[in-house]
């Protein structure tokens, strides 16, 4: 048992006939169960997860209860991602969405050095076969939540920032759309030494007027969402915090985020835009185009603050953003508008001549898209780290390039819906090298110092041991060492 969790009893008997466990047992009987931990084991996918939690995951992506999406929240190399997405395979279920910005190890584990693991994760799942069932997505939890469909979860994997206040932040923004009897698992439950925050998040949150079921499998919690109503679960979390005011920053932050877009949603919910208040603006972007468009831009974690539009009629997405301009500080829009005649050669010169600051989103609905790439290289370097392209296309022959030309690095992360197609801006390979190798300048540099200093303290130590070495030679030491010898005689200590 685990007596740290005190608001609650927690199940860790397999002999107890609650629903984690009878997933578990019908798990342990399934043949493809153990031929995925062997995969597992003969091809070294690393990771944490002990076989307990694997055939868990497998078990859940199987025959877990309600219809809708996996959502992990931290994949690493792919261990988890794969056994859910084994387990949807083979059970023809919905696809796994793996949100993971795959800057390497977490800050909580420094033992491994960080380092871009979106390589070996793409590998893993293709070693298992699993790709196709997988979409991934190359942000933070924040971004994502941000850019989420109207989709359904049925289970919320919480295995990213294991802080306190990275927990609280994730519970937040995704336990909204963890349907009611959907499943929460959080991982590492069992580091409560090394990771206090989990405990801490543990005790306050998952309670029994929220969750049922409560289990600990292993390293992971595993719980049954309860029917709280409409933002109940919010709710619960607040009223959680009351006697203290550690969350209630956060939470009055979500309210001025929500209040920010209030009018955006509304609008978008009716079906209406802004393009609407101004007069002669046709309507051409659905509701869900236009909340994508307008939250890529508010939430992005680029440090850019430029949008850039080009495209035959940029005038529906100019009136999205210029509202949202306030919340970016010294957010400004750029517009190009291209026609059917020489719009390549207009590109070219403006982004030759452009003095814009480092973009944020870069908006394109162009004519054809066969020079894709080449108009994303002319301004490839003014994206920073983190900033959103956007592809617009209404013609099914234009899919095959756009997903090719946004999965170029640096671009990661691609995904779409509707007419709509996007990409986050990382690093590229190079850029990581360089920054690495300037790093490993900078601490050779330190080294060098240091050296030399450890140097210069020898050779101090080394004159001293010699002073030490010649007045022990010295005719005032041979006196001493008789005068020692005789007091030694004459207080009874003389050996």
């Amino acid at each position: 048992m685990y007596p740290y969790y005190s608001k609650f009893q927690v199940q860790d008997d397999l002999g107890n006939d609650n629903y984690f466990s009878s997933i578990l047992k019908r798990t342990h009987t399934t043949p493809e169960a153990y031929a995925l931990l062997e995969l597992i084991k003969n091809n070294s996918i690393f990771g944490w997860g002990t076989d307990q939690e694997c055939l868990l995951q497998y078990g859940l992506g199987r025959w877990g209860c309600k219809e809708g999406l996996i959502l992990e929240i931290g994949s690493f190399k792919g261990r988890s991602t794969i056994c859910f997405a084994k387990g949807v395979q083979d059970g023809q279920r919905e696809r796994v969405v793996a949100v993971d910005p795959h800057t390497g190890a977490p800050p909580w584990f420094p033992a491994i050095p960080s380092s871009f693991t979106l390589t070996e994760f793409e590998n893993n799942l293709n070693i298992a076969n699993v790709h196709q069932n997988v979409t991934t997505l190359v942000t933070n939890s924040f971004q994502a939540a941000k850019i989420w469909p109207a989709l359904p979860i049925r289970i919320l994997f919480l295995d990213g920032d294991h802080s306190f206040e990275g927990l609280l932040a994730d519970y937040e923004q995704w336990i909204e759309k963890l349907v009611v009897g959907g499943t929460i698992l959080i991982d590492d439950v069992d580091e409560f030494v090394h990771l206090p925050g989990i405990q801490r998040f543990v005790e306050s949150v998952i309670t029994e007027e929220a969750f049922s079921e409560i289990t600990i499998i292993d390293g992971i919690l595993a719980a049954t969402k309860k029917d709280l109503g409409f933002l109940g679960h919010l709710q619960h979390l607040k009223n959680c915090f009351k006697p203290s005011s550690c969350y209630l920053p956060l939470w009055d932050e979500r309210l001025e985020r929500e209040k920010a877009l209030q009018k955006a949603q509304t609008l978008a919910s009716t079906g209406i835009s802004f393009a609407t208040v101004e007069s002669g603006v046709e309507k051409k972007l659905s509701a869900f185009e236009y909340e994508l468009i307008q939250n890529f831009y508010v939430y992005s974690a680029s440090q850019g603050v430029n949008a850039v539009l080009v495209g035959q009629d940029t005038t529906e997405v100019r009136v999205i953003l210029k509202d949202a301009t306030q919340f970016v500080i010294e957010g400004q829009i750029q517009e190009i508008k291209v026609c059917e005649n020489d719009w390549v050669a207009k590109i070219e010169n403006i982004s030759k001549y452009s003095v814009c600051p480092p973009i944020r989103l870069l908006y394109l609905d162009l004519p054809d898209y066969n020079n894709l790439g080449y108009i994303l290289d002319l301004w490839r370097s003014k994206l920073t780290p983190h900033s959103v392209v956007i592809v617009r296309n209404i013609c099914e022959s234009n899919i095959f390039n756009i997903k090719q030309e946004l999965q170029t690095p640096p671009l990661r992360g691609m995904g779409s819906s509707e007419n709509i197609y996007w990409a986050i801006s990382m690093e590229s390979d190079d850029k990581i090298i360089h920054r690495f190798q300037k790093e490993n300048t900078i601490l050779n540099s330190i080294t060098i110092q240091l050296n030399a200093e450890i140097a210069e303290i020898n050779k101090v130590c080394a004159t001293l041991n010699e002073e030490i070495s010649t007045f022990k030679k010295s005719n005032f030491w041979k006196l001493r060492e008789v005068w020692l010898s005789v007091k030694n005689l004459f207080s009874g200590t003389a050996n």
